[in-house]
């Protein structure tokens, strides 16, 4: 979908979900007559991030292969006795879907399980998300046609209260006209948020509100003194125009 200017509309967009908490301590920089909005919350996270990896068939498994998390044994079966620790019944067949549903299965009955298991709309790969939080659970295989996403699952973090500040920044003539030097704006600041932020989420849309692409869009982050920082924007594919919105959330 494209709006008016021929740009790449985005319908929708998934955020996180969070509760408020309090507001923060902490201050944002003022950019006097730039920004229009800028918040401060600290946000409690409404649940914990867990750690995620996969397991990827690329074709029919056999007897007495494995894969192994956190040192958890689970064993592919065709019948009989089984050296590991938890079977993967493949006696009903084999194939690359076959072997992911059964692994599935095996992980979400296990009681011993580390994670909780499900299978993928490609029916062969595995997702895995683990049931304790900041926990990076070990991976590993002795697939003869497949893989895991890596030695080790991402990690998950602790529920915590994390500071979080929202702000939409009206894009002026004299900020198109910089920009199209190749230079930078800078659009938001965040005043000394006791840790280095990241860019937790970066809009933009049309003064009408509707959303477009920011794929053309180059941002950083850069210290101002010991402790701010400023959010800088780019825009080397000319998209933005006088009057867009840019809307965005930094985290620490």
């Amino acid at each position: 979908m494209s709006d008016r200017n021929g740009r790449d509309a985005l319908t929708a967009f998934q955020v996180e979900q969070a509760t408020q908490s309090s507001y923060a301590m902490g201050k944002v920089c003022e950019l006097p007559g730039r920004v229009a909005d800028l918040e401060a919350l600290k946000l409690a996270l409404a649940g914990q991030r867990l750690s995620v990896g996969y397991v990827r068939h690329t074709g029919a498994s056999a007897d007495t292969e494995t894969v192994t998390i956190n040192g958890r044994v689970y064993e592919y079966d065709t019948g009989g006795a089984i050296t590991g620790d938890v079977a993967v019944d493949i006696s009903g067949g084999n194939s690359a879907a076959q072997s992911a549903t059964a692994l599935a299965l095996a992980i979400n009955t296990d009681t011993g399980a580390d994670v909780d298991a499900l299978v993928a709309t490609d029916g062969t790969t595995v997702i895995l998300v683990g049931r304790t939080a900041a926990t990076a659970f070990s991976l590993a295989e002795t697939l003869g046609n497949g893989s895991v996403s890596a030695a080790m699952m991402i990690a998950g973090l602790d529920a915590a209260d994390r500071l979080v500040v929202f702000g939409r920044y009206v894009v002026t003539a004299a900020d198109v006209a910089q920009l199209a030097t190749g230079g930078e704006i800078v659009v938001g600041c965040l005043e000394d948020p006791g840790s280095t932020p990241e860019l937790v989420n970066l809009l933009a849309a049309d003064a009408a509100g509707s959303f477009y692409s920011v794929a053309n869009l180059g941002f950083r982050l850069a210290r101002v003194n010991t402790n701010n920082y400023a959010l800088l924007l780019r825009d080397p594919g000319a998209v933005l125009a006088a009057t867009d919105q840019v809307r965005f959330a930094l985290g620490a």
